[in-house]
């Protein structure tokens, strides 16, 4: 039919001319990435341990996030764990973002405060992320300790993503690194 326009009767369609989505708004508040659960068998030296963790809980409706996490050996040897606040500073649905953090940590012989900064690479928005993170646990003290983690996770169905990271944790009276292999499930907010 003359004047017709294909697709006129789209739901999708008829949805967007009735009620126009605000793309920039959502590019601002709608996250690349999500926040998930995670499970991990972790390997260090010669031994193997489990890491459990939250990551980026939105606070409201805001850029600040909490992620949280628990890490020992099967003998429970080598307890660390982490709770940090992140504040996101570029539009949430971003490909690339950045996060400062502050919290608190307990790792070797150290625990206090927290400080650091998170780098995300969006490769697949709400799929697929690569994370860079640097933290830096009791600043300023003898037993301060550098912690440098490269993280990455795949969704492979809806809810569920296969997670693997490495770590490096430095401080002046030892270092090691450890490697995490698991599963994370997304958390509806």
């Amino acid at each position: 039919m003359p004047g017709v326009i294909y697709g006129q009767e789209s739901p999708l369609l008829q949805r967007w001319l009735q009620n126009p989505p605000n793309l920039l708004e959502d590019i601002e508040n709608s996250p690349s990435f999500v926040t998930k659960a995670r499970i991990s068998i972790s390997g260090r030296d010669n031994s193997l341990g489990f890491d459990l963790g939250l990551e980026d809980i939105f606070l409201g409706n805001t850029k600040l996030t909490l992620s949280t996490g628990y890490q020992q050996e099967f003998d429970g040897s080598n307890q660390s764990y982490y709770s940090n606040f992140r504040y996101y500073v570029l539009p949430l649905g971003s490909y690339v973002n950045f996060a400062p953090q502050i919290g608190y940590r307990r790792v070797f012989d150290a625990n206090g405060l927290d400080l650091g900064l998170q780098l995300v690479f969006a490769l697949s928005p709400q799929s697929a992320d690569l994370r860079l993170e640097q933290v830096f646990t009791a600043p300023g003290s003898q037993e301060e300790v550098s912690i440098t983690t490269l993280s990455t996770s795949y969704a492979l169905q809806r809810q569920l993503f296969f997670h693997s990271g490495i770590q490096w944790r430095r401080s002046s009276t030892r270092s090691d690194s450890v490697v995490r292999l698991g599963l994370e499930w997304k958390l509806e907010q």
